[in-house]
């Protein structure tokens, strides 16, 4: 994990959603676009980590394989509870871009289909990257979309290629296949 310092910003990590979050809205084209290249790639006998468990659809689609071991994050008690009752075997309830609470298991792929979309800074958007790519298992990939790479709700700015040479520096091999940004663990 990074070294953490307190952001100039003041970030607050302990404010948790209250109410729905994403479970009463559909799902969005760019998770769809995701779920269905992940299809194409059938994964069997993977650990999977969802970023961002919305309205748990995900879980219905590859949770009904049990070959397969799905976890989630979120930040929405409700989405939680939603998400386990749709095949996922743990959820986290934290802030992806706190560094105090980021300690999960190693994964085959991660999906975060907002990369830097909720980012409340530049700097914890990089400890973030730093952590959850760490968090592959050699060989595993993140997905993403750049369709998450153009909503930005905070004013941290667009996901852009200085984040593609931070990752790469890293050590991670980069690659899009149409909309999918393809992150490979490589060492």
């Amino acid at each position: 994990m990074a070294n953490y310092q307190r952001c100039f910003l003041n970030c607050n990590f302990n404010e948790f959603q209250k109410g729905t979050g994403w479970l009463e809205k559909p799902t969005t084209k760019a998770q769809m676009e995701i779920e269905h290249y992940l299809y194409l790639l059938n994964p069997i006998n993977k650990k999977i980590l969802v970023v961002g468990v919305g309205n748990g659809r995900f879980g219905l689609t590859y949770g009904l394989d049990e070959s397969n071991t799905i976890d989630g994050i979120t930040i929405c008690e409700e989405e939680k509870e939603n998400a386990i009752e749709l095949y996922y075997d743990k959820v986290y309830l934290i802030n992806k871009y706190n560094p105090d609470t980021f300690n999960i298991d190693k994964y085959d792929i991660i999906v975060d289909v907002n990369l830097k979309s909720y980012a409340c800074c530049d700097k914890h958007f990089k400890e973030y990257i730093y952590n959850i790519l760490h968090s592959l298992k050699l060989q595993g990939h993140l997905y993403s979309h750049k369709d998450g790479f153009t909503y930005d709700t905070t004013g941290v700015g667009f996901y852009e290629q200085k984040d593609d040479d931070y990752i790469k520096e890293l050590g991670f091999n980069i690659n899009y296949m149409d909309n999918i940004l393809d992150i490979e663990r490589i060492k």
